[in-house]
C-alpha cells in the first residue's frame, strides 16, 4: 500500500516538474514575443516617419503638406491599434499561464495534505 502511494507521489512529482518547466518555457516565449513586438513597433514607427518626411519634402502646397500629416497620423493610429491588439493577446496568454500555475500549486498543496492525513 505504502509502495503504491510512494509511486503515485513520484509520478505526480515528475508531472509537476514537467508542468513547471513547460510553464516556465511558455512564459519565456511570451516575454520574447513581447520584446519582438516592441522592436517591430519601433521599426514601423521609423518607416512611418520616413514616409512622412519624404511626403513633406515632395509636397508643393499647404494642402499636400496637410495630407501628408493626416496620412502619417492615420498610419500611426493603425499601428498603435495593431500593437495594442497583439499585446492584449499576449497578456491573455500570460493570464492563462498564471491560472495553470496556481492550479498546479493548489494541486501540490492538496497532495501534501493527503500525504499527512
Amino acid at each position: 500500500m505504502l509502495k503504491g502511494i510512494a509511486i503515485l507521489l513520484l509520478i505526480f512529482a515528475e508531472f509537476s516538474i514537467s508542468m513547471a518547466n513547460e510553464l516556465s518555457q511558455k512564459r519565456e516565449e511570451i516575454k520574447q514575443k513581447k520584446n519582438e513586438l516592441d522592436i517591430y513597433y519601433r521599426q514601423e514607427q521609423i518607416k512611418i516617419l520616413q514616409k512622412a518626411e519624404e511626403c513633406l519634402k515632395n509636397a508643393k502646397t499647404k494642402e499636400e503638406k496637410k495630407e501628408c500629416k493626416i496620412k502619417e497620423k492615420e498610419e500611426k493610429e493603425k499601428l498603435r491599434e495593431k500593437i495594442k491588439s497583439e499585446k492584449e493577446k499576449l497578456k491573455a496568454q500570460e493570464q492563462e499561464l498564471k491560472i495553470k500555475y496556481y492550479e498546479m500549486k493548489a494541486q501540490k498543496e492538496r497532495e501534501k495534505m493527503r500525504k499527512y492525513q
